[in-house]
């Protein structure tokens, strides 16, 4: 029984957290930010000539395989949602995974979908 509960907890953390580590990346904006400044200090602000609205760059997943022990990365994103349909409101979740690399590294017990399959 220790051994159908230990089993247990290690895929249900592992189908929780997706992997063996989960980096939060937080990204940069390209939007320019207001400095701030001591009183009797003048401020200097940059003008864009740009239209464009402000975009969000994060690092390419192939830096993250540098890091030594990883062996492999994928992105993903999880993002609340909120939907008019009918005149109500429906909340949901939109989850975006990168498909191609994903597979590599997500946690995925064959053994038991075999069994479900099989049996």
């Amino acid at each position: 029984m220790a051994v159908t509960l230990d089993s247990h907890l290690w895929d249900q953390v592992y189908y929780q957290v997706g992997a063996d580590l989960n980096l939060a990346e937080l990204g940069e904006s390209t939007e320019e930010s207001e400095t701030l400044t001591l009183p009797g200090q003048e401020t200097t602000t940059e003008e864009t000539t740009s239209e464009e609205e402000p975009l969000w760059l994060f690092l390419p997943v192939s830096e993250h395989l540098e890091v030594p022990g990883v062996k492999a990365a994928a992105r993903v994103g999880d993002y609340s949602a909120t939907a008019n349909i009918g005149g109500r409101q429906l909340a949901g979740q939109i989850l975006g995974i990168d498909r191609v690399d994903l597979p590599q590294v997500a946690f995925f017990r064959a053994r038991l979908c075999l069994q479900r399959i099989a049996g």
